[in-house]
């Protein structure tokens, strides 16, 4: 039954009905055993859930078990957690303690184009909040040679993160002026969001195509 709430929960984030994942969540909760693996989990979709209806005290409450659980993880659980930390201090606005803590080395660095690459496109999200655009260009031509390695390396780099890097170059030679290239971000912002949408459950905790689209409102 445990299990059978914790698929369930899964199949509600993916149709992006919160509440109810959430709801399931818990539920799975309290039948797995405590301190269990499992019980890991279904705390992990409770955050992943809270985080993305942007109940961001129930994701708060829920990553603190996580980081003091007695149950053992390795350090690249650790770091992930850390960074989940991270994306909740970028939601709150305070963009320079979450570039602070993403300019530390850590583990999930490993994962080149999944938490690796997330870490850097948050940087950059950071950087461009804090209107520090040097620092943003600097990072997004970094950013550049970091796909053309990995391309190398047969890393997979998917189509949506080849498109954040375009809409990204397209920002920095535009001198991060969105209201003078808005048609053209527009456009290319579609084949991200039909053809190559963000998927909940991964890296990506705060869809890059949503943040933009808040950036172009302005």
């Amino acid at each position: 039954m445990a299990s059978a709430y914790w698929n369930s929960s899964a199949i509600y984030i993916y149709a992006g009905k919160y509440d109810l994942a959430i709801e399931h969540a818990k539920k799975a909760l309290l039948l797995f055993p405590a301190h269990s693996v499992n019980s890991l989990k279904a705390m992990e979709f409770i955050f992943y859930a809270a985080f993305y209806s942007q109940k961001y005290k129930t994701a708060y409450k829920y990553l603190l078990a996580l980081q003091h659980s007695k149950v053992p993880i390795d350090e690249f659980e650790q770091s992930k957690y850390i960074f989940w930390g991270i994306c909740l201090q970028f939601t709150k606005g305070n963009y320079a303690s979450a570039l602070k803590q993403l300019l530390q080395k850590q583990i999930i660095s490993r994962d080149k184009m999944g938490w690796d690459w997330q870490s850097r496109i948050l940087q950059i999200q950071c950087f461009i909040e804090l209107h520090k655009l040097e620092e943003a260009e600097n990072a997004i031509q970094t950013l550049r040679q970091y796909i053309w390695r990995n391309d190398l390396l047969n890393e997979n780099v998917s189509k949506r993160q080849k498109h954040i890097y375009f809409l990204l170059q397209k920002l920095a030679k535009n001198g991060f002026q969105y209201k003078h290239i808005k048609p053209p971000l527009n456009k290319h912002l579609l084949l991200i969001t039909k053809r190559n949408a963000w998927e909940p459950l991964g890296a990506e905790l705060i869809p890059f195509d949503v943040w933009l689209k808040k950036k172009l409102k302005r």
